[in-house]
This record gives C-alpha cells, structure tokens and sequence, in this order.
C-alpha cells in the first residue's frame, strides 16, 4: 500500500457542496488578518457561521462594543474576498463568549514558546520517578532532518532513543531494568518491583 498525500482527498471533500459553509468560514479565516488589521486581529477570532452570520469572538466587551459600529466597514471589505456562487454574509455578531474556549493560533503559540520556560513544580521533581529534562536531553540521539519513511524506520528509531535514554540510567537490583535514580533510593529497587513486593 502506497502513501498518497491528504491535499487532493482533502480537495474532493470540500468541493461537495455540503461543505460550502465551511469552505466559506475557511476562507475569512484566511482572509481576517488583511481584512481587520493586526492590532484588531490579535484581539478577535471568528468562530463560526450561523444563519450567514459571521460570529467572532472578542478580548474583551470594549472591542465587541467598537466593532459593532465597525461591522459594515468590515462586511464590505470580506465579501469581495469570497468565492462566487457563496452566500453572502449579512451581518457579523461580535462575542466575548467564547474568547477563553478558542485555543491560540499556531503562529501564536510558536512564538509563546521562545519564551522562558515556567519551573517545574517542586512536588514533580521529589517524585521518585522523575527524571530530569536535562538528563533526557543528554541522552537524546539526534534529530533526523527526514521523517521516516515507512513504519519499521520509525520503529528503529523509536528503539535507538530507548537504549540511549536506558543506557544512562541506573539498573534495578532485582529486574535488572533501568530505573530512575529517585526510585533505587526510595526503595532500593524500581517500582514495578516494588508493586509486585507489595
């Protein structure tokens, strides 16, 4: 069995016509950035179309409230933007309803993670099998620039970063396993032992 790309089967499922709606809303998804601006951008997210009303989600009630005058300035700019043969949109409700529930976008969330990253609760590192980030990394083989090619490769390389994080890490007494150093003091074995002992 050959791998084919999602690209062209995810083409033919929009192209039905029960997907209008949603071709629709993609479409100002894509579109919203230009259209708004940055600054108001940041602050809205559409979430949806109900009845050919375009629902958006808002920071805060002081934007919900500004782009309510704004919203046929807004309209005027979107419906150019989209397919012909698509039923406009007539008007736009602006929500801070569900602000909190929508999750950030990718470009977002990969600049949130260049910042510095929170430290690790107390009570996670006194568990006994917690093992440190800085020792994970240590043991970690390189990343490889191509993903695998079929599932056994992905396989050996699953298998490779196993021995590799293993083999710097203690061996039980008992099973002979690794174990993380935080179990051999508590227990003076590993605690799949332990729960056998016991």
């Amino acid at each position: 069995m050959s791998l084919t790309s999602l690209s062209p089967i995810i083409a033919t499922i929009q192209a039905q016509p029960s997907w209008q709606d949603r071709r629709r809303f993609l479409q100002i998804i894509s579109h919203w950035h230009t259209v708004v601006g940055a600054s108001v951008a940041q602050q809205t997210r559409p979430t949806g179309i109900y009845r050919n009303v375009l629902q958006v989600a808002v920071a805060n009630s002081a934007w919900s409230q500004a782009l309510a005058f704004e919203r046929l300035r807004i309209l005027s700019k979107l419906q150019p933007l989209l397919l012909n043969g698509m039923e406009p949109i007539v008007d736009i409700h602006f929500s801070t309803a569900k602000w909190n529930a929508i999750k950030q976008p990718i470009k977002e969330s990969l600049n949130s993670s260049q910042e510095p990253k929170k430290p690790i609760p107390e009570l996670l590192i006194q568990h006994p099998s917690y093992i440190s980030p800085k020792r994970l990394e240590a043991s970690q083989v390189k990343q490889l620039p191509l993903p695998p090619s079929n599932a056994l490769e992905a396989f050996h390389r699953l298998t490779a970063i196993v021995k590799t994080q293993n083999a710097t890490m203690p061996k039980c007494p008992r099973c002979k396993c690794s174990t993380p150093q935080g179990e051999l003091k508590r227990w003076q074995m590993c605690s799949t032992c332990v729960r056998q002992e016991f």
